[in-house]
């Protein structure tokens, strides 16, 4: 069976360090973005509850840096936009509800 779809994420990262042996605390800026994920894949019934598969995605993501007030934060405020691809081999284990199947991926 082929399937296409798509995952949609909102990125949100902020770092911090603890100095050792000092109580300073470096926070680094947050960087913000989203990541979109178009899928195509084919999966094969290895049963009526489990199937194994695999999947080609073409990843965009895209991030922007918000400043800091650390002292200890980079001036520079790195921004950057990417797009790759990523492949996965795919086991789903299918449970039955009333309203049909649904898949748990592994």
């Amino acid at each position: 069976m082929l399937y296409y779809d798509a995952r949609v994420a909102y990125l949100n990262t902020t770092l911090s360090d603890a100095l050792q042996g000092t109580p300073d605390t470096a926070t680094y800026p947050t960087t913000r973005g989203y990541t979109l994920a178009p899928a195509v894949g084919g999966e094969y019934l290895l049963g009526s509850r489990v199937s194994l598969g695999g999947e080609v995605q073409f990843r965009f993501i895209s991030t922007k840096t918000t400043p800091s007030s650390s002292p200890y934060a980079s001036p520079t405020l790195p921004t950057f936009t990417t797009a790759a691809t990523h492949g996965a081999f795919v086991l789903r284990f299918y449970f039955r509800r009333r309203t049909g199947l649904h898949a748990v991926s592994a």
